[in-house]
């Protein structure tokens, strides 16, 4: 299997390094469609867990002979897979992972793998509401007020989601990033957690992210801020509250580097919360 860096390879920067190979084996594959998905399950499976344990963007590459970016920690690289991970959202992750000049698009495309697991998420969160609903409840002392909440709460939009999208993301993030994963995101990179509890955010999206080392939990500030800045980009038309829509020349759209990566680890823990044993 050959990979490359999601960085350029120009100039002094290439360099020949050894090329990553993937052994698969148990496999029977008697053409060459059946071995380029094998190549593309297995494959994406590798380089994300590879980007999940190091942070270092790689993806296939069909032509073989092309110089290459040395991978460092190589010792860190994972010898064994033993998960695999949904194509759709797959895609769009590595879509992103290559849109470095492109903020908006990639911002957008980190939000669509999260959205990907939205109906799972709050149709889980939506089953804990009713169960607390109908708790101590029988259908014959039910009123009619008990029956519409019950109604209420088991609604789903066409897409097979509960409740409006925003609730939709908060359930996503509560079930499949912890509050001790966000808060080392957060503080493990110093220029991060200032920008994110400053007023410089606030261009971008009214509401901050006050990371401290206080033991508390932000995923609902991080999911308000994520989907804000969302519908920014979506509602270019016609704007998003007081501050408009993000547009690919705006200067705003240049400081979007931190939270790009905070999305970016988002969808990264929402997809490997979600992944099933391999061959599974």
């Amino acid at each position: 299997m050959d990979v490359f860096s999601e960085d350029s390879l120009t100039g002094e920067d290439l360099k020949v390094a050894r090329v990553l190979t993937l052994q698969v084996e148990g496999v029977e594959i008697g053409n060459e469609t059946q071995a380029s998905k094998a190549i593309e399950r297995f494959g994406n499976a590798a380089l994300f867990e590879i980007d999940y344990a190091l942070g270092v963007g790689l993806r296939l590459r069909r032509l073989v002979g092309r110089a290459h970016k040395a991978v460092e920690h190589e010792a860190n690289i994972p010898k064994y897979l033993a998960l695999e991970y949904d194509m759709e959202p797959m895609s769009l992750y590595w879509y992103a992972r290559s849109a470095t000049d492109l903020p908006l698009l990639a911002f957008l495309a980190y939000y669509q793998v999260i959205e990907f697991y939205f109906p799972i998420h709050s149709r889980r969160k939506a089953l804990e509401a009713l169960r607390t609903t109908l708790a101590g409840l029988t259908f014959e002392t039910m009123r009619e007020a008990d029956l519409v909440k019950v109604l209420e709460t088991i609604k789903a939009n066409r897409k097979g989601s509960f409740g409006p999208e925003r609730e939709q993301l908060k359930a996503t993030l509560e079930q499949c990033v912890s509050q001790e994963s966000l808060r080392e995101f957060f503080l493990e990179d110093r220029g991060r957690r200032y920008f994110f509890s400053s007023e410089a955010c606030t261009v971008i999206s009214p509401t901050t992210v006050p990371a401290s080392d206080a033991p508390r939990d932000w995923r609902s500030e991080v999911a308000r801020r994520v989907y804000e800045i969302r519908n920014r980009i979506v509602h270019a038309k016609g704007g998003y509250d007081d501050l408009g829509p993000l547009l690919p020349n705006d200067l705003e759209t240049k400081q979007l580097s931190h939270d790009i990566a905070l999305v970016r680890f988002l969808a990264r823990q929402v997809l490997h919360t979600n992944a099933r044993p391999l061959g599974g």
